[in-house]
């Protein structure tokens, strides 16, 4: 099987509201401007860590998305959004567990497909309210109907993307961001399940 064969690009705008659930008791403050240093009394103290992502933190995130086929002439489209939590397991640095739902318009018949996604993120820059990041990841896509049309109900998802957030206090963040997946059954099902235009 060529790569060819296991990959289908698909292009994903997301937006997302993610809450801080349970903070690390080491991350009380959540300052917005960058560390300053004090003298008090002939002693060198500096304020709290400015991060806004704490190693212990969990959160609950709710997002939804629009995602468009580029590979594909028919151009599939997906609707929907996912519920999930995540672990900062270092300052930064997260791993999700989320569960998405989608609408599949598609050749007939149209399709709504559930599944699990396991993702790693990484909150490279801060300043200030913003951050950046970038994640990747995969999950499993499991559809009433085949998705696309003479493929199957079963597919993996691995993806990658980039983005940004927005503090709106010390426990709420906007997110923004885009992504590429890549949906397939990677041949797994034989190959006449899978459809001719997934072999480019």
């Amino acid at each position: 099987m060529s790569p060819a064969e296991f990959l289908r690009a698909l292009f994903c705008i997301s937006g997302e509201l993610l809450i801080v659930v349970a903070r690390s008791h080491a991350a009380t403050q959540c300052p917005t401007s960058a560390p300053s240093v004090q003298l008090n009394s002939g002693n060198r103290t500096e304020s709290p860590s400015t991060e806004q992502f704490h190693a212990g933190d969990w959160t609950l995130e709710i997002d939804g998305a629009f995602i468009r086929a580029r590979t594909n002439p028919r151009f599939e489209q997906f609707a929907g959004g996912q519920v999930g939590v995540s672990h900062f397991w270092t300052d930064r640095l997260s791993v999700h567990a989320c569960v998405p739902v989608y609408w599949v318009n598609q050749d007939s018949p149209v399709a709504i497909g559930a599944g699990l996604d396991l993702v790693a993120r990484w909150q490279f820059y801060e300043r200030g309210r913003l951050s950046l990041y970038i994640d990747g990841g995969a999950g499993l896509l499991i559809s009433d109907h085949n998705v696309p049309r003479g493929g199957t109900r079963v597919n993996f998802m691995p993806q990658v993307g980039i983005g940004a957030t927005w503090m709106l206090d010390e426990r709420t963040f906007l997110f923004g961001g885009a992504r590429v997946w890549h949906l397939s059954n990677a041949g797994l099902f034989g190959a006449v399940a899978t459809p001719p235009w997934t072999n480019r």
